[in-house]
Protein backbone atom coordinates (compact mmCIF):
# COMPACT_ATOMS: atom_id res chain seq x y z
CA UNK A 1 0.00 0.00 0.00
CA UNK A 2 1.17 3.51 -0.81
CA UNK A 3 -0.56 5.45 1.96
CA UNK A 4 -3.76 5.68 -0.09
CA UNK A 5 -6.65 4.58 1.93
CA UNK A 6 -4.50 4.07 5.19
CA UNK A 7 -7.60 5.68 6.81
CA UNK A 8 -9.84 2.91 5.71
CA UNK A 9 -10.64 0.77 9.21
CA UNK A 10 -10.73 -2.68 9.69
CA UNK A 11 -14.57 -3.12 9.01
CA UNK A 12 -14.22 -0.81 5.82
CA UNK A 13 -11.44 -3.04 4.46
CA UNK A 14 -13.82 -5.71 4.42
CA UNK A 15 -16.40 -4.31 3.41
CA UNK A 16 -14.76 -3.61 0.22
CA UNK A 17 -12.67 -6.72 -0.36
CA UNK A 18 -16.50 -7.94 -0.04
CA UNK A 19 -17.82 -6.00 -2.60
CA UNK A 20 -14.73 -6.92 -4.95
CA UNK A 21 -15.67 -10.56 -4.57
CA UNK A 22 -19.12 -9.47 -5.58
CA UNK A 23 -20.71 -9.88 -2.28
CA UNK A 24 -24.58 -8.06 -2.19
CA UNK A 25 -25.33 -5.89 0.52
CA UNK A 26 -27.11 -8.50 2.34
CA UNK A 27 -24.55 -11.20 1.73
CA UNK A 28 -21.87 -9.21 3.54
CA UNK A 29 -24.39 -8.47 6.31
CA UNK A 30 -24.97 -12.08 6.71
CA UNK A 31 -20.67 -12.57 6.43
CA UNK A 32 -19.47 -10.33 8.88
CA UNK A 33 -22.50 -10.25 10.99
CA UNK A 34 -23.65 -6.34 10.44
CA UNK A 35 -26.62 -4.80 9.60
CA UNK A 36 -27.28 -4.50 5.80
CA UNK A 37 -27.37 -0.66 6.61
CA UNK A 38 -24.14 -0.76 8.19
CA UNK A 39 -22.91 -2.16 5.54
CA UNK A 40 -24.72 0.30 3.06
CA UNK A 41 -22.58 2.87 5.63
CA UNK A 42 -19.31 1.53 5.47
CA UNK A 43 -19.48 1.52 1.43
CA UNK A 44 -20.49 4.82 1.65
CA UNK A 45 -17.78 5.49 3.95
CA UNK A 46 -15.29 3.56 2.00
CA UNK A 47 -16.06 5.89 -0.82
CA UNK A 48 -15.63 9.34 0.87
CA UNK A 49 -12.43 8.21 1.43
CA UNK A 50 -10.90 6.60 -1.82
CA UNK A 51 -12.67 9.77 -3.60
CA UNK A 52 -14.53 6.75 -5.33
CA UNK A 53 -17.58 7.47 -7.34
CA UNK A 54 -19.20 4.39 -6.21
CA UNK A 55 -18.59 0.79 -4.85
CA UNK A 56 -17.10 -0.62 -7.96
CA UNK A 57 -14.56 2.54 -8.85
CA UNK A 58 -13.72 1.88 -5.16
CA UNK A 59 -12.93 -1.32 -5.57
CA UNK A 60 -10.79 -0.27 -8.31
CA UNK A 61 -8.69 2.20 -7.01
CA UNK A 62 -8.33 0.14 -4.36
CA UNK A 63 -7.01 -2.93 -5.78
CA UNK A 64 -4.95 -0.64 -8.11
CA UNK A 65 -2.95 0.91 -4.78
CA UNK A 66 -3.27 -2.29 -3.59
CA UNK A 67 -5.36 -1.54 -0.21
CA UNK A 68 -6.84 -4.80 -0.99
CA UNK A 69 -5.83 -7.84 -2.58
CA UNK A 70 -8.80 -9.63 -3.99
CA UNK A 71 -7.19 -13.08 -4.40
CA UNK A 72 -6.23 -13.72 -0.85
CA UNK A 73 -9.55 -14.26 0.69
CA UNK A 74 -10.80 -17.71 0.25
CA UNK A 75 -13.63 -17.94 3.06
CA UNK A 76 -15.34 -14.88 0.91
CA UNK A 77 -14.80 -16.97 -2.31
CA UNK A 78 -17.01 -19.67 -0.71
CA UNK A 79 -19.37 -17.05 -0.13
CA UNK A 80 -19.87 -14.71 -3.11
CA UNK A 81 -20.55 -18.96 -5.06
Amino acid sequence: MDGYGKDLTDAEIVVLQSAAHGLSVAKTATFVGFSESHVKTLRARVCEKLKATNTANAVFLACRHRVIDIDCDAALLEVAD
